[in-house]
């Protein structure tokens, strides 16, 4: 990151030294560039069959002068930052971008439409040699495209303008749900068969839960109760209904639901109940760090 922001900082200087770059810019450009361009803007990229979400900024380097345009990009796996600029002998308008992990490219586009730019584009990208046409277009005031093809498939960019004063979220909650599910799976597999340790790993080590306004705190504590548990109620198992989920971020994702135990033995505790958890994702691992459990009355 510090590399990349040194990079980004002497592209910016270099571009407002130079008397060159901007110089001549169409009028016509620079309104295309302010209407379809300049703001924040969250979207995802479509390639080789995988999605990938992103987001990203463009912006004048000089908010008076509008010579120079800047473009910031975060996505899984690296960031990047391009610097635009009108070359006036040429009449292209010249992209040039570089990421944090090493790759480079320059873009020029020499077709001007009222509704996209196309050009051509060449560089390194992910250790390879790119060489593409490239065409970026905006469909409706709040739309962003782009495409190219890169190792010979489409790379295909959409985007929505985020709002002023809006958060940008740039989240794939479908895949975040269904990671959710998946650790979700794994709990009631773990309980089902009585297996204390695995349902421990599934909570955080800092764990906070309550369960009918018994305390325990920490992966340990939930891991004694599990296995004290199974070892007392031998036939237990436990179904979720009505689950429900709230995305809140990348990482933390809200839950909740009603549980229902057969098997249990002990008439006082609750056979049903509704609970309420948080999942957190860390080092890749979603775990429940907080946790509120409570009985209430069987359906008749």
């Amino acid at each position: 990151m510090r590399r990349l922001a040194i990079l980004k900082a002497a592209l910016v200087t270099a571009c407002l030294a130079s008397p060159a770059p901007g110089q001549g810019m169409p009028e016509n450009i620079r309104q295309q560039i302010d209407r379809h361009l300049i703001g924040r803007w969250s979207g995802h990229v479509d390639f080789d069959g995988k999605t990938t979400s992103e987001r990203y900024t463009y912006k004048w380097a000089n908010a008076q002068k509008k010579n120079s345009l800047l473009f910031s990009l975060t996505t899984e796996g690296y960031t990047e930052t391009k610097i635009g600029f009108w070359d006036a002998e040429k009449k292209h308008f010249v992209v040039q971008s570089h990421t944090s992990r090493g790759d480079h490219w320059v873009t020029h586009y020499d077709k001007f439409e009222d509704d996209k730019w196309s050009g051509h584009g060449s560089g390194i990208f992910d250790e390879m040699v790119w060489d593409s046409d490239a065409t970026l277009s905006w469909p409706d005031a709040n739309s962003l495209h782009y495409e190219d093809l890169t190792d010979g498939k489409p790379w295909v960019s959409k985007a929505k303008r985020v709002a002023k004063g809006q958060p940008a979220r740039n989240i794939d909650e479908k895949k975040i749900l269904g990671e959710v599910e998946a650790a979700h799976r794994q709990w009631d597999a773990a309980f089902d068969a009585h297996d204390a340790v695995a349902l421990a790993k599934l909570y955080d080590v800092k764990t906070d839960v309550y369960e009918d306004d018994v305390h325990h705190r920490g992966r340990k504590a939930m891991r004694k109760q599990f296995a004290e548990l199974f070892d007392k109620q031998s036939k237990i198992q436990q179904t979720t209904t009505m689950v429900e989920r709230k995305v809140l971020s990348r990482r933390i994702v809200i839950e909740t639901g009603v549980w229902n135990n057969v098997g249990d033995s002990d008439p006082s505790r609750p056979t049903r109940g509704r609970y309420s958890c948080t999942w957190m994702k860390k080092k890749g691992k979603w775990l429940i760090v907080h946790d509120r459990s409570w009985g209430v009355p069987a359906k008749k």
